[in-house]
């Protein structure tokens, strides 16, 4: 702290004391000569009582427990650093020493004075094997190269250790979590959805179907002159069936072809009218199956509204040469 009253500067010591640094004068004149000072007697701080929980330590003390942990710690690397440096050099004298210089698998020969060559047959050993000393036969054979250190365990984890497959199963079991989670969720919601749908059906009134089959009114017979034909009599896996007459088949027929020109009227509606035009999209005629498929794909015409033998009346009604073009149609649906 600079004070410019006192043209001096403050530093406080660890102790709490302040001293005070003559300094030069801020407009910058020199101060003026002062006879030297006697120098104070040094204080005498008493040391605080230590107590057990070892909260009275000074700040001196403090820093010289510091300073004896950091250098502990500091050799304690530099021990790691030269047991890392160790093992890699044996790694790599062993490397070197399993590796050939000609890049080939060393091939292991085989020693004279152990084992007799292949072409002797007699078990009696030849001379020259036995005039050779054992002190030769060693001396010969190339000395045997002793197998590397083996290199201190280091404290520091390699990548063959296990922190790798402690990560996969870590992974694995978060994986193995969330598959139970999603599928926690998903059967939860089956449950609700199914609760809601057997709520729907439980406010649901029942239909008369549940109830059983309704009788419908049996139609009056036809007059026997208005007949076309007979009724059928019944047989065993036919029923009976009542006559009909040509003039009733005419009209149902009549009466199902209007009903199939104000669908086909309503389906091919557009902005600018009728256009029956896609119906045909290369410009050719269309067969039976051919004209069923563009009414049910491309007029969305559901067989609810209007049949499949409704699509062949109309088919029938309108066909030339078992295809139906599209003036045709047209005139069907402006008829």
């Amino acid at each position: 702290m600079y004070s410019p009253a006192r043209s001096a500067v403050s530093v406080e010591s660890e102790d709490g004391w302040v001293v005070w640094f003559a300094a030069e004068a801020p407009d910058g004149r020199p101060r003026r000569a002062r006879p030297p000072r006697a120098p104070a007697p040094p204080l005498k701080v008493p040391k605080p009582p230590a107590s057990n929980d070892g909260m009275g330590q000074t700040l001196g003390e403090l820093a010289a427990a510091l300073a004896d942990a950091l250098g502990r710690r500091d050799a304690a690397l530099s021990e790691r650093d030269a047991a890392v440096a160790e093992r890699d050099a044996a790694v790599a004298a062993l490397a070197a020493a399993k590796k050939p210089a000609n890049g080939h698998a060393p091939t292991k020969r085989r020693s004279p004075a152990k084992t007799p060559p292949r072409s002797q047959k007699s078990s009696k050993p030849s001379p020259a094997a036995v005039s050779r000393s054992p002190a030769s036969s060693k001396a010969r054979s190339p000395p045997k190269r002793a197998p590397p250190p083996r290199p201190p365990p280091s404290p520091v984890p390699s990548s063959r250790s296990s922190a790798r497959p402690a990560r996969l199963r870590d992974e694995a079991r978060q994986l193995a979590e969330l598959v139970q989670a999603t599928a926690t969720v998903v059967e939860k919601r089956r449950t609700l959805a199914t609760a809601r749908l057997e709520a729907a059906r439980a406010k649901r009134p029942a239909s008369p179907a549940w109830r059983g089959p309704s009788p419908s009114p049996t139609r009056p017979p036809l007059d026997r002159t208005r007949l076309a034909y007979a009724p059928s009599p019944p047989t065993k896996n036919r029923p009976k069936t009542r006559g009909r007459s040509r003039k009733d088949a005419q009209r149902a027929a009549a009466a199902a072809l209007d009903r199939a020109r104000s669908v086909f009227k309503r389906a091919g509606y557009t902005a600018s009218g009728c256009d029956f035009s896609r119906l045909f999209p290369r410009g050719i005629t269309l067969d039976a199956d051919e004209f069923r498929s563009a009414v049910r794909r491309v007029l969305k015409v559901a067989p609810s509204t209007l049949s499949d033998a409704d699509v062949r009346r109309v088919f029938r009604s309108v066909e030339s040469e078992d295809a139906v073009a599209l003036d045709a149609l047209l005139a069907f649906v402006e008829a």
